[in-house]
């Protein structure tokens, strides 16, 4: 990513570039997109355990995509390492308030919960299918059809507790139209998201919606193209 002209917003920014097309991947059809990751975090109090990361999503391929949904899939193994098989502890939750998946372990004292907070997308939150779906380990989607129809589903799923397990999840939105770079006007997909962490699960959302406020000040449209 040292190529991407960029300008300094962060204490620690970090830049990287995918595209779909050089390597080839079992079970995967290649759609020629191109991925420019930007991660922003912050040295002071107020960015602690906050990691901004946007994604900027460009159709290099001929054909319109008109359902496109971005998401992320967090495996979170949150708990002590000191602990015998402590990431089969964990549940997956969700705040719709502030829009954050989550893991967490209930059971061993002074862990951090980890959660993915969406942030921004180029369509209103209300017009969105979000998704939320959470499975433990063994039940993990491994084809691209699979994948799909988790990201595309709308389906908010109720949370994992009091049940545990080893907790992943798949938090997504959508759809989103992708004119290829051909077209007279062609997309440029842009949503962001923020890993996020805290003593508490109500400290890790505060520092979600702090994200939230960090992100439309501090990066916005400023970062990478």
């Amino acid at each position: 990513g040292n190529s991407i002209p960029r300008q300094s917003i962060s204490d620690n920014d970090f830049y990287m570039t995918y595209t779909d097309t050089v390597g080839r991947v079992a079970g995967h059809i290649p759609m020629r997109l191109k991925v420019i990751e930007s991660a922003f975090v912050w040295n002071d109090s107020a960015g602690e355990g906050i990691d901004i990361i946007q994604y900027k999503v460009i159709n290099r391929g001929t054909k319109t995509i008109d359902s496109a949904y971005v998401g992320m899939f967090v495996e979170g193994d949150v708990g002590h390492l000191r602990e015998l098989n402590y990431w089969s502890r964990n549940y997956a939750a969700y705040f719709p308030g502030s829009r954050t998946a989550y893991c967490d372990n209930p059971v061993e004292f002074g862990v951090t919960p980890l959660g993915l907070s969406l942030l921004a997308t180029p369509r209103p939150f209300d017009s969105l299918r979000i998704a939320f779906q959470w499975f433990p380990g063994p039940q993990t989607p491994s084809d691209d059809r699979s994948r799909y129809a988790l990201l595309s589903s709308g389906v908010i799923r109720p949370d994992e507790y009091p049940s545990l397990s080893d907790s992943r999840f798949i938090f997504a939105c959508g759809p989103f139209t992708l004119r290829p770079i051909t077209h007279p006007t062609p997309d440029t997909l842009v949503v962001a998201f923020a890993l996020v962490s805290g003593q508490t699960v109500r400290q890790m959302e505060a520092r979600a919606i702090r994200a939230r406020q960090m992100y439309t000040t501090a990066v916005g449209s400023t970062s990478t193209r």
